[in-house]
């Protein structure tokens, strides 16, 4: 196991225990609302880097990551890697990584990002703010 994977591991892991020491904690409060209640994602039909149009339908019942990124993001090009691995560990078992671009200079722009190995399906250069507000407003809906 080369020292890379075991890093990204080791990654992975502290990141899971320090959302569930998070999640034991009284003030982490999320509301679960039954599949009745759930108000289903808006879905979206973006370009990939292929120009195939992506949309949200297409990863119906699957687990989705949507990574909302963009390439001036330190933070994001750190999660690449890790999202990639997921990729290619659970992608046969019905989880996808999908990455949304937020670079305003479309794929111009993305195309030298390419040196960074993105093994998952990234779209949305064209994503307007509109759309965005309506992802946002949802996942920080607390279903009143």
């Amino acid at each position: 196991m080369n020292a890379t994977l075991v890093r990204i591991n080791l990654a992975a892991l502290v990141t899971l225990a320090g959302v569930a020491i998070a999640a034991g904690q009284s003030t982490v409060r999320a509301a679960l609302h039954s599949p009745n209640e759930r108000k289903p994602a808006p879905d979206f039909a973006l370009q990939d880097a292929s120009g195939r149009t992506a949309t949200l339908k297409e990863y119906h019942g699957k687990v989705l990551l949507l990574d909302f990124w963009a390439t001036w993001c330190t933070g994001c090009k750190k999660e690449i890697p890790w999202f990639s691995e997921f990729q290619r560990t659970y992608g046969a078992k019905g989880f996808a990584v999908v990455g949304v671009s937020l670079d305003e200079g479309g794929w111009n722009v993305l195309k030298p990002f390419g040196r960074f190995r993105v093994y998952y399906r990234v779209i949305g250069h064209e994503l307007h703010a509109e759309r965005l507000l309506e992802f946002h407003r949802l996942a920080a809906s607390d279903g009143s």
